[in-house]
């Protein structure tokens, strides 16, 4: 994940998203979520989304976050 400020008032984030088979079938509904989630939540109007399937992903990555 990358987070940085495009302008003054700007925020971007640029970030990997893991999912899982059932998540790629509902690809563009995950994505519209997480770009709606990181607008509400964080006023983050720019991003970048990489999505990987689970099993070509960073095993043992750090998590923040997530249980």
């Amino acid at each position: 994940m990358h987070l940085w400020q495009m302008q003054e008032n700007m925020a971007a984030l640029d970030c990997h998203v893991v999912l899982t088979e059932t998540g790629w079938q509902q690809l563009e509904s995950v994505k519209a979520e997480i770009k709606e989630q990181l607008k509400m939540r964080f006023n983050i109007a720019h991003s970048s989304l990489e999505f990987e399937h689970s099993d070509h992903a960073h095993q043992n990555a750090n998590l923040y976050g997530h249980e």
